[in-house]
Protein backbone atom coordinates (compact mmCIF):
# COMPACT_ATOMS: atom_id res chain seq x y z
CA UNK A 1 0.00 0.00 0.00
CA UNK A 2 1.32 3.40 -1.00
CA UNK A 3 1.77 5.69 2.04
CA UNK A 4 1.44 9.15 0.47
CA UNK A 5 0.87 11.05 3.72
CA UNK A 6 3.81 9.27 5.35
CA UNK A 7 6.06 10.11 2.40
CA UNK A 8 5.08 13.79 2.56
CA UNK A 9 5.54 13.85 6.34
CA UNK A 10 9.02 12.32 6.03
CA UNK A 11 10.04 14.75 3.31
CA UNK A 12 8.86 17.84 5.22
CA UNK A 13 9.81 16.83 8.76
CA UNK A 14 13.30 15.82 7.67
CA UNK A 15 14.24 19.37 6.75
CA UNK A 16 15.79 21.36 9.60
CA UNK A 17 15.32 24.66 7.75
CA UNK A 18 11.56 24.10 7.53
CA UNK A 19 11.32 22.90 11.14
CA UNK A 20 12.97 26.13 12.31
CA UNK A 21 10.17 28.08 10.59
CA UNK A 22 7.26 26.23 12.24
CA UNK A 23 5.48 26.56 15.58
CA UNK A 24 5.97 24.02 18.34
CA UNK A 25 3.38 21.33 19.02
CA UNK A 26 3.45 18.42 21.50
CA UNK A 27 7.22 18.46 22.14
CA UNK A 28 7.88 18.67 18.41
CA UNK A 29 7.01 20.84 15.47
CA UNK A 30 3.52 21.58 14.18
CA UNK A 31 3.38 19.21 11.21
CA UNK A 32 0.15 17.23 11.24
CA UNK A 33 -2.14 15.46 8.79
CA UNK A 34 -5.83 16.00 8.10
CA UNK A 35 -7.92 16.15 10.09
CA UNK A 36 -5.83 18.37 12.37
CA UNK A 37 -5.96 17.52 16.08
CA UNK A 38 -8.47 19.51 18.13
CA UNK A 39 -5.68 20.85 20.36
CA UNK A 40 -3.68 22.30 17.45
CA UNK A 41 -4.17 26.03 17.89
CA UNK A 42 -3.01 28.75 15.55
CA UNK A 43 -2.00 31.27 18.19
CA UNK A 44 1.43 32.53 17.25
CA UNK A 45 3.33 34.18 14.47
CA UNK A 46 5.05 30.93 13.49
CA UNK A 47 2.84 28.80 11.23
CA UNK A 48 1.41 25.33 11.67
CA UNK A 49 1.52 22.91 8.73
CA UNK A 50 -1.27 20.52 7.77
CA UNK A 51 -0.82 17.78 5.17
CA UNK A 52 -4.15 17.33 3.42
CA UNK A 53 -5.66 14.18 2.05
CA UNK A 54 -5.54 13.47 -1.66
CA UNK A 55 -7.61 15.96 -3.65
CA UNK A 56 -7.35 13.65 -6.65
CA UNK A 57 -5.96 10.15 -7.11
CA UNK A 58 -5.87 8.82 -10.68
CA UNK A 59 -4.57 5.58 -12.09
CA UNK A 60 -2.22 5.90 -15.05
CA UNK A 61 -1.45 2.22 -15.39
CA UNK A 62 0.32 0.52 -18.27
CA UNK A 63 0.00 -3.16 -19.17
CA UNK A 64 2.81 -4.06 -16.82
CA UNK A 65 3.03 -1.30 -14.17
CA UNK A 66 0.67 0.51 -11.81
CA UNK A 67 1.12 4.27 -11.71
CA UNK A 68 -0.80 6.79 -9.62
CA UNK A 69 -0.96 10.55 -10.05
CA UNK A 70 -2.02 12.16 -6.78
CA UNK A 71 -2.71 15.82 -5.96
CA UNK A 72 -2.17 16.78 -2.33
CA UNK A 73 -2.36 20.19 -0.67
CA UNK A 74 -0.15 21.31 2.17
CA UNK A 75 -1.74 24.13 4.16
CA UNK A 76 0.02 26.55 6.49
CA UNK A 77 -1.67 28.96 8.92
CA UNK A 78 -0.51 31.61 11.36
CA UNK A 79 -1.67 34.69 13.23
CA UNK A 80 0.36 37.55 11.78
CA UNK A 81 1.91 40.07 14.11
CA UNK A 82 2.11 42.81 11.52
CA UNK A 83 3.89 40.66 8.93
CA UNK A 84 3.13 37.68 6.72
CA UNK A 85 6.84 36.97 6.28
CA UNK A 86 7.00 33.91 8.60
CA UNK A 87 4.08 32.30 6.76
CA UNK A 88 5.37 33.15 3.30
CA UNK A 89 8.89 31.95 4.13
CA UNK A 90 7.61 28.60 5.42
CA UNK A 91 5.30 28.16 2.42
CA UNK A 92 8.14 28.86 0.00
CA UNK A 93 10.31 26.32 1.82
CA UNK A 94 7.55 23.71 1.46
CA UNK A 95 7.36 24.51 -2.25
CA UNK A 96 11.12 24.11 -2.63
CA UNK A 97 11.16 20.78 -0.77
CA UNK A 98 8.34 19.31 -2.83
CA UNK A 99 9.58 20.66 -6.16
CA UNK A 100 13.09 19.33 -5.57
CA UNK A 101 11.95 15.95 -4.20
CA UNK A 102 14.26 13.42 -5.89
CA UNK A 103 12.98 10.28 -7.54
CA UNK A 104 13.18 7.40 -5.13
CA UNK A 105 11.59 4.90 -2.84
CA UNK A 106 8.65 5.64 -0.58
CA UNK A 107 6.63 3.13 1.42
CA UNK A 108 4.70 1.11 -1.15
CA UNK A 109 6.33 2.47 -4.28
CA UNK A 110 8.64 4.89 -6.00
CA UNK A 111 8.20 8.62 -6.50
CA UNK A 112 8.60 9.30 -10.22
CA UNK A 113 7.80 13.02 -10.52
CA UNK A 114 6.71 16.01 -8.42
CA UNK A 115 5.11 19.15 -9.85
CA UNK A 116 4.19 21.97 -7.50
CA UNK A 117 1.95 25.04 -7.59
CA UNK A 118 1.51 27.80 -5.07
CA UNK A 119 1.77 29.06 -2.49
CA UNK A 120 -1.59 30.77 -2.81
CA UNK A 121 -3.78 32.33 -0.15
CA UNK A 122 -5.64 29.78 1.92
CA UNK A 123 -9.17 30.29 3.22
CA UNK A 124 -9.76 30.69 6.95
CA UNK A 125 -12.81 31.08 9.18
CA UNK A 126 -11.01 33.55 11.42
CA UNK A 127 -10.10 36.93 9.89
CA UNK A 128 -7.13 37.17 12.29
CA UNK A 129 -5.59 33.99 10.79
CA UNK A 130 -3.74 33.88 7.46
CA UNK A 131 -3.25 30.80 5.33
CA UNK A 132 -1.20 29.56 2.40
CA UNK A 133 -1.66 26.46 0.24
CA UNK A 134 1.02 24.61 -1.70
CA UNK A 135 -0.31 21.89 -4.02
CA UNK A 136 1.83 18.98 -5.16
CA UNK A 137 0.94 16.70 -8.07
CA UNK A 138 2.93 13.54 -7.47
CA UNK A 139 3.42 10.53 -9.75
CA UNK A 140 4.15 7.20 -8.08
CA UNK A 141 4.95 3.73 -9.37
CA UNK A 142 3.29 1.29 -6.99
CA UNK A 143 5.13 -1.84 -5.92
Amino acid sequence: MLDITGALYSRLSGDSALLALLAAYNSGKAIVADPPPADLIVDGTLPVLIIGGAASDEAEDTYTENYRRVAVSVRLYHRPAGSSLPLDTAAERVRTLLKSWPKGSVTGGTLIDAAVSGPVAGPTDDPAVEGRIVTARLMFLET
